[in-house]
């Protein structure tokens, strides 16, 4: 059976690889000559804060629906 320390490593590739999935995302679609690198970087942070921000409240779900579901209320 596989440790704490291996399912951790996971979570984090898999964290790692979604943050780089959503980065080339956004640089692929919002990286042109038009934008400037300050507005580019002011909105980049902008996502980035909207999407660990559904992220938590995805855990907290989800959380909550297991810690319902054990104690049957």
């Amino acid at each position: 059976m596989r440790g704490e320390g291996f399912l951790l490593c996971v979570f984090f590739y898999l964290l790692l690889f979604s943050l780089f999935v959503l980065i080339t995302d956004y640089l692929s679609h919002n990286d042109t000559a038009e934008v400037t690198d300050s507005t580019i970087w002011e909105a980049f942070k902008a996502v980035m804060r909207g999407n660990i921000i559904a992220y938590e409240a995805k855990l907290n779900k989800d959380k909550k629906k297991k810690l319902t579901e054990i104690t049957g209320l």
